[in-house]
């Protein structure tokens, strides 16, 4: 049976790998058990095991790839599918989505960069993701699509049994019908999105820190400590440079102009449509047996998500001086954060 996959997030969408750049290079990559055969042999250093899961490790354990120099790989041809399919996520659970991972600064509109080819055009995503599922990972994709919908499907047999039936589609429905409101009607306070994002940016692990692309391409890290938000530029081998320091309250959760209004909403509808929102609620609510309802935990996730974005856009914006948010600031808080909203834990699970 042929396996089908929603692509609508792609459509139009291309990537075009920029020249010094790596930002995929700062994932552990995992190895599947035919790419593992390959790197014991000629890698076998490089191999990390992560929960079970065989990953090639970063460099200081929080920097870039290990096979990572000067920022190009220095194994480009026997890369693993992992790094093959970026920017592409492939979300499997009640069926298979593929999505853009928009943090990486390469993806724009298909054509903008010119015509596909060794010039170094910008390749349709659904190219790519044709080009990745031939073969064994069709087979692989197909296989594991199976398991995760039978897990959906239980997690919706075991929400109906607790009287709290899941009617997915109705939720984003209401989840859509509020956010044409917004700004209005989010009403964030400031306690709150302290909260949220000391949570987000004060682990003390800097492997578990997001980092954003800065538009010159330096990886920057921020913490937050101490009553303070810190910024580092991360370097290949993990090593954290100090840069510059802000009191955290001095932050502004910036307004949104209707450019950046209609922006924000726009990301937060493609937000909605994806199926590892619904999965990370889906969670939650497995988790705590039900006690915390499924449609509840999807609006508490989906605002965190706004507010995680706005905090992040404001930041950015914060730094060089502005005072509104438009929508090249609210792009660049969906590069800041798009990555952390697909890697969110949930039923099922990311190719």
């Amino acid at each position: 049976m042929e396996l089908v996959i929603d692509r609508a997030e792609l459509g139009g969408l291309g990537f075009r790998c920029l020249e010094g750049c790596a930002y995929c290079c700062l994932c552990p990559a995992e190895v599947s058990d035919r790419e593992k055969e390959y790197f014991l042999k000629s890698h076998p250093s490089a191999l990390d095991d992560l929960d079970g899961t065989p990953h090639i490790a970063l460099r200081g354990g929080s920097g870039a790839c290990v096979l990572l120099r000067e920022r190009r790989c220095t194994d480009y041809a026997h890369r693993p599918f992992h790094c093959r399919a970026f920017p592409l996520r492939v979300h499997i659970g009640y069926r298979v989505q593929a999505c853009a991972n928009l943090s990486c600064r390469g993806i724009g509109h298909a054509g903008e960069a010119g015509p596909p080819g060794p010039a170094g055009g910008a390749v349709p995503l659904s190219d790519i993701l044709h080009s990745i599922l031939e073969g064994e990972e069709a087979g692989r994709l197909a296989q594991e699509s199976q398991l995760a919908a039978r897990e959906w499907h239980g997690f919706l047999e075991k929400s109906k049994r607790n009287g709290i039936p899941v009617m997915l589609e109705n939720t984003r429905a209401s989840a859509a019908s509020a956010m044409e409101r917004w700004p209005n009607g989010l009403e964030p306070d400031q306690e709150e999105v302290l909260e949220l994002v000391t949570e987000t940016f004060g682990t003390r692990e800097p492997a578990e820190l997001p980092v954003y692309t800065s538009p010159g391409l330096e990886w920057w890290v921020f913490r937050v400590r101490n009553g303070e938000v810190e910024r580092f530029i991360l370097s290949e081998d993990g090593s954290l440079k100090p840069e510059k320091r802000w009191p955290l309250r001095a932050v502004p959760l910036l307004e949104l102009s209707s450019g950046g209004a209609e922006e924000l909403r726009r990301y937060m509808a493609l937000l909605n449509g994806r199926d590892s929102i619904a999965a990370a609620a889906a969670l939650v609510s497995k988790l705590t047996r039900f006690e915390e309802e499924f449609e509840e935990v999807y609006f508490e996730n989906f605002r965190d998500c706004a507010l995680d974005l706005l905090w992040r856009a404001s930041l950015l914006a914060f730094i060089k001086g502005e005072s509104v948010l438009g929508p090249a600031e609210v792009r660049e808080g969906i590069i800041f954060s798009d990555a952390d909203f697909l890697d969110m834990p949930g039923i099922g699970g990311m190719l």
